[in-house]
């Protein structure tokens, strides 16, 4: 995918409620899966095991998941299935039973999902050690800087365009003779200008 065009996405865009208060289609659930998976490798503990986690990889319950998009248990597993088959994830599935409250069992299925080609859908992190790296970066930065200014400066001129007929105030006796006198000087100044060059 590198050179290939790419948008970045803020993370908390995927916890805002205009991104879950509806259920999820399968193109939404496809790019959640994504934005839970690590970025890097990891571990964690969930419910006293711990997790170690490759690049690509996440860990969550068929549960949360089904509550989140708002689909029923099967749905999401028939989902998973399409997935495994077109060979866009793996999942290696555990059950871990616990006992809550001394009275109530509760049966979660865990999984470990792996999002296959996960390098080729998400950038690798740049390294930035190295000089031309950084020399890249900053030239591309300051292109971004320098096409904003040209771009505010733009905007800038349209707006003084748009308002040089519009007069901020009265225009007195006293702006007409400066700009007379001003005038005057330029014609002054270009006869000047045009009797050196003879």
């Amino acid at each position: 995918m590198e050179g290939k065009p790419y948008i970045k996405i803020l993370r908390k865009l995927f916890h805002d409620p205009m991104w879950t208060e509806e259920r999820f289609s399968k193109a939404q659930a496809w790019i959640d899966l994504i934005q839970y998976a690590y970025h890097s490798d990891g571990n964690f503990k969930w419910d006293g095991l711990r997790y170690d986690l490759k690049r690509g990889q996440l860990c969550i319950s068929e549960e949360y998941l089904a509550k989140r998009w708002r689909w029923s248990r099967a749905r999401l597993r028939r989902f998973y299935k399409k997935l495994e088959i077109s060979g866009m994830i793996t999942i290696q599935r555990s059950i871990q039973q616990s006992i809550q409250h001394s009275i109530q069992r509760s049966i979660q299925r865990k999984n470990v999902i792996t999002i296959c080609n996960y390098d080729k859908i998400q950038f690798k992190p740049k390294e930035r050690d190295t000089t031309v790296d950084t020399t890249v970066d900053t030239t591309v930065d300051t292109t971004v800087v320098q096409q904003t200014i040209q771009q505010n400066n733009k905007r800038k001129e349209i707006i003084l365009r748009s308002n040089l007929n519009k007069p901020s105030r009265e225009i007195s006796e006293k702006d007409i003779r400066r700009s007379q006198k001003n005038k005057d000087a330029v014609e002054r100044f270009a006869k000047q200008f045009n009797k050196s060059l003879v």
